[in-house]
C-alpha cells in the first residue's frame, strides 16, 4: 500500500503527499522547471517537464531525507516512509540543504554555506 503521493500543484513545484497524516512537503531538492506530469518507481521518480522538446528527467528516491526547519532551527531527518528518525538543532537556522554526491551535505544558512561529511 502506497503511503506516499508526488504531487504537481502548479507548474514549477513538486509536492510529497504523506497519505498517513495528510501533510504536504514541498520538496526542494529538485529544480525549478515547469513540470506536466510525474511517475514513479520505487527506486526513481520520473518528471515531464511543460516546454516544446519536452524532456523527462529522472530523479534517484533515497530511503531517507534531511529537511531543514528554519523557524525551529533544527533539521529533521525523515525516513522514505515518512517517519521522523531523529531531529537535531542547528545554529544559525538553516534554510536549505542539498547532498552532493554520497558524502557530502551543504547546508545554506542567511549568511554562509557549510559543508558537513556525512558517515
Amino acid at each position: 500500500m502506497l503511503n506516499n503521493f508526488i504531487i504537481i500543484i502548479n507548474e514549477n513545484e513538486v509536492f510529497l503527499l504523506n497519505k498517513g497524516n495528510m501533510t504536504i512537503d514541498k520538496v526542494r531538492s529538485i529544480p525549478w522547471q515547469q513540470w506536466f506530469s510525474c511517475t514513479c518507481s520505487d527506486t526513481s521518480l520520473y518528471l515531464s517537464t511543460k516546454v516544446y522538446n519536452s524532456s523527462l528527467l529522472q530523479f534517484n528516491l533515497l530511503p531517507s531525507i534531511v529537511v531543514a526547519d528554519h523557524n525551529d532551527s533544527r533539521l529533521l531527518h525523515i525516513t522514505k516512509d515518512g517517519v521522523m528518525k531523529s531531529v537535531g538543532s542547528y545554529q544559525p537556522a538553516p534554510y536549505c540543504l542539498i547532498e552532493f554526491g554520497h558524502n557530502v551535505l551543504a547546508i545554506s544558512t542567511k549568511t554562509v554555506v557549510n559543508l558537513h561529511k556525512l558517515s
